[in-house]
């Protein structure tokens, strides 16, 4: 056996190692409210775009850290009652605080509507109408 070419593979398997682990980055942060800069506690946070989606949940004090592959360059914030958004992520990782906007518009009207009561009439006595739904 040729021990440069053993040594040469070995060297190169290493050295794409080192590659494989370099193609992801850290991203972590705080999701807040933009009005009163308090945490959203659960928000949903997603790589935009991934396959299969790669989703994590703030905590307690709207927290999250998210592994994050090179080629991606954006994450898709959610929360009920405030309007969803994409914010770029840098190359290189790190911290970011996003403020979120409420969006009250889709809380405000709820309409409701049921078909209107049946009214039947009847001969007896005490009982002039009976109202059936």
């Amino acid at each position: 056996m040729n021990w440069k070419c053993f040594y040469f593979t070995i060297g190169l398997l290493l050295v794409n190692s080192l590659f494989l682990v370099a193609q992801t980055r850290t991203i972590s942060g705080q999701l807040v409210a933009e009005k009163t800069y308090e945490p959203l506690v659960f928000a949903t946070v997603l790589i935009t775009n991934s396959n299969p989606p790669s989703v994590v949940t703030t905590d307690f004090d709207g927290n999250f850290t998210l592994e994050v592959p090179a080629n991606y360059t954006q994450l898709t914030f959610s929360y009920i009652g405030y309007k969803e958004q994409t914010v770029d992520i840098s190359p290189d990782g790190g911290f970011m605080r996003v403020q979120m906007k409420e969006y009250i518009e889709k809380l405000c009207h709820l309409p409701l509507s049921s078909p209107p009561p049946k009214i039947e009439l009847t001969n007896t006595p005490p009982t002039k109408f009976i109202i059936r739904f």
